[in-house]
């Protein structure tokens, strides 16, 4: 997928971006928004990739599938933004997936401490975070959210940065 590697990101960048604007109006990433991304994304990766890249997008769909949905049933992300991962995954190879999830995570944990301090909400962060640790359930009106589209977006960059460098932590 190498030699469609530009519009490919460039194509991702609009995508994601479009769901970050919605979350950010929302609080949700909608289901319309999603399937239309989907289409396109299918599409395009036909019209970059060629046919023969089938398998390969197939791969990278239920891969998105296999590593979104550990994360949502431990309520690390929501529906919407498992939808979104999947929607993009055509344009992306199956270890594209797992790194922007990993960094997407990484950049959650940032900007939720970010948000939580900004919004001096610190000691209910750490009363959440003691409880959790002692596995006392929290109520869901006390967590902290953040539109996760974003953690995705920055962890995308992240990613592809790093390849542009030459940069694999593997």
């Amino acid at each position: 997928m190498l030699e469609g590697l530009s519009s490919a990101f460039i194509l991702t960048l609009l995508l994601i971006g479009a769901s970050v604007i919605d979350d950010l109006r929302s609080r949700k990433v909608h289901n319309s928004l999603v399937t239309s991304i989907f289409v396109v994304s299918l599409w395009s990766a036909f019209a970059l990739f060629g046919t023969a890249a089938a398998p390969q997008i197939a791969v990278s769909i239920v891969g998105a599938f296999a590593f979104c949905l550990p994360l949502y049933l431990l309520r690390v992300v929501g529906g919407g933004d498992v939808k979104l991962i999947i929607a993009i995954s055509p344009l992306w190879a199956w270890s594209d997936i797992a790194w922007t999830l990993a960094y997407s995570l990484v950049w959650g944990a940032i900007l939720g401490v970010l948000m939580v301090f900004l919004r001096k909400e610190g000691r209910a962060f750490l009363q959440n975070l003691f409880s959790l640790a002692l596995t006392n359930p929290v109520e869901k009106k006390q967590l902290h959210k953040i539109p996760y589209t974003i953690a995705i977006f920055f962890g995308f960059l992240t990613h592809w940065s790093l390849l542009q460098k030459g940069i694999s932590l593997l």
